[in-house]
């Protein structure tokens, strides 16, 4: 799920320079709660340093579009309240 509390991300960031993480790494980011799938299922973008990666096998590459940026903010709002539905209608 997207914290709704980071800043949506812009084009040209670079999160600290670095372009692409390993898939490992991005894993343990994952796991500690520092970065955040665009949904509970949609597992091949993440939100991770306020930007938006996108995952091509054993790499995240960071998302530096502007239209898929805001592609990607919409579509995890819209999925934010879909996965708070579904899980609400679970209980």
């Amino acid at each position: 799920m997207i914290d709704s509390t980071l800043p949506a991300a812009t084009a040209g960031s670079t999160s600290g320079g670095v372009r692409e993480i390993k898939a490992t790494a991005m894993t343990d980011a994952l796991a500690s709660g520092r970065a955040q799938y665009l949904s509970a299922t949609i597992r091949d973008f993440v939100r991770y340093k306020g930007a938006w990666w996108l995952l091509d096998r054993d790499l995240w590459f960071l998302a530096d579009d502007e239209e898929l940026i805001a592609s990607l903010d919409a579509a995890a709002e819209t999925m934010r309240m879909l996965d708070a539905n579904v899980k609400r209608k679970a209980r």
